[in-house]
């Protein structure tokens, strides 16, 4: 079965450049993309508008990262 997909991807600060921010993005990641997270909830189980949504973040990066959504 083929289905559409969407994927957003923004620049990020890793941990090695900016500490806080770094953690405050993995603290959003868990929070969207836990099962009871509002990510998962509105657009998966709620709203059937996706099959499956998905957040990630790598803070190990040593020159910036990025924050997906897809």
């Amino acid at each position: 079965v083929q289905q559409p997909q969407l994927h957003f991807m923004w620049p990020a600060p890793s941990a090695h450049q900016d500490s806080r921010s770094s953690l405050a993005l993995q603290v959003l990641v868990e929070l969207l993309s836990s099962p009871d997270g509002r990510l998962q909830q509105d657009l998966v189980f709620k709203g059937n508008l996706a099959v499956g949504a998905n957040t990630s973040y790598d803070s190990d990066r040593y020159n910036g990262s990025a924050m997906t959504f897809s």
